[in-house]
C-alpha cells in the first residue's frame, strides 16, 4: 500500500470517529451521515489511487469504483449499494434544510463506513 493510500485511510478512520462524536453529542444527524458518505469516499480514492485513476467528481469516482472493483467482483456489492445509500443521504442532510435524515440512518451509516473501510483495508493489505 502507497503512503498516499494510508492516508486516504487515515483520513477515513478519523471521518468515522468524527460521526461517532457527532452522534453521541446528539448533533444533526446529517452531519454524521456526511462524515460517514466522506469515510467511504476516501476509502474510494484509496482504491482508485492504486490503480491510477483520480476523478473531479464524486459520481464519477462512484462509478469507477463499482466498474473496477465491484463488476470485476473484487469486492462485494454490499459496498457499492452502502455508497450509494450514504452518497444520497449525505446529498439529503448537506443541502436539505428539511431533511429527513434520521438518528437510525446516522447510526447505520456509521457501521456501514466501519465495515466498507475494514473491508478496503483487507483487500489493499491482501495485494
Amino acid at each position: 500500500m502507497t503512503e498516499r493510500q494510508q492516508g486516504f485511510l487515515q483520513m477515513a478512520e478519523a471521518s468515522i470517529r468524527a460521526a461517532e462524536h457527532l452522534l453521541e453529542q446528539g448533533d444533526y444527524p446529517g452531519f454524521v451521515v456526511s462524515r460517514s458518505y466522506y469515510a467511504m469516499f476516501y476509502g474510494v480514492s484509496a482504491l482508485l489511487e492504486g490503480i491510477g485513476q483520480r476523478f473531479s467528481s464524486h459520481g464519477q469516482a462512484i462509478g469507477a469504483f463499482g466498474r473496477e472493483f465491484i463488476k470485476t467482483e473484487k469486492l462485494p456489492t454490499r459496498l457499492h449499494a452502502a455508497l450509494k445509500e450514504a452518497f444520497d443521504l449525505r446529498s439529503s442532510g448537506d443541502y436539505d434544510p428539511s431533511g429527513d435524515v434520521t438518528v437510525e440512518d446516522a447510526r447505520e451509516s456509521i457501521a456501514n463506513a466501519h465495515d466498507f473501510i475494514n473491508t478496503v483495508r483487507t483487500y489493499l493489505n491482501s495485494l
